[in-house]
């Protein structure tokens, strides 16, 4: 294991929402049991093609992505988060739930990350 390196994140969003994704914005990743969110920034949307792929390889049985895939990838701030009071090693592969906060705004931001301290 590169200790350099932090734990990627790969995930998968309905093909509809692609228009709305771009790298720059925020992402928000939550394991079981995790107290809080961790934040991170996504650092590249892929294409149709390779979204699709991924999705039949490690979705199969889900039937949200037989008509298309946004998958998303990113990297976790930092190697370790706390759960259950104790410290813990994130690890490549954990299941969670993500989201984006979607919109003109969050956009914008994307498109110009200097807008974030200027937009609410």
């Amino acid at each position: 294991m590169n200790r350099n390196v932090l734990p990627s994140l790969a995930v998968l969003f309905p093909a509809d929402v692609r228009p709305e994704l771009a790298p720059g914005m925020t992402l928000e990743f939550q394991m079981p049991d995790m107290p809080h969110p961790l934040e991170t920034v996504i650092e590249q949307v892929e294409g149709p093609e390779e979204s699709l792929q991924f999705a039949k390889a490690h979705r199969p049985a889900d039937a949200q992505y037989r008509d298309g895939a946004v998958l998303i990838r990113a990297h976790v701030p930092g190697r370790n988060y706390e759960r259950d009071g104790k410290k813990r090693v994130y690890q490549d592969g954990e299941l969670g739930r993500a989201s984006v906060k979607l919109g003109t705004q969050r956009l914008l931001v994307a498109w110009f990350p200097g807008l974030r301290n200027a937009l609410p």
